[in-house]
């Protein structure tokens, strides 16, 4: 799949302990297929990032929808 042409911006957020989905082998791999997105980790987070780490998971959106400043500026 062509992710790598994708011009959107991305942010993905992950709890580390998530016994559902691996991490490492989702997220991560998303993460350096897509090479403008970022990755934020919650530790203490399993499956369900958005109920155990808020202020993460708003930081995630506040980062996604924060203007993009270029290069420079």
């Amino acid at each position: 799949r062509p992710y790598g042409k994708l011009t959107v911006r991305v942010v993905m957020v992950a709890g580390e302990g998530d016994r559902y989905v691996s991490t490492r082998a989702h997220s991560a791999r998303l993460h350096r297929l897509l090479p403008s997105s970022r990755l934020l980790l919650s530790p203490h987070s399993g499956h369900m990032v958005h109920h155990s780490d808020l202020p993460l998971v708003l930081r995630a959106v506040d980062s996604a929808a924060s203007p993009v400043v270029p290069a420079g500026a």
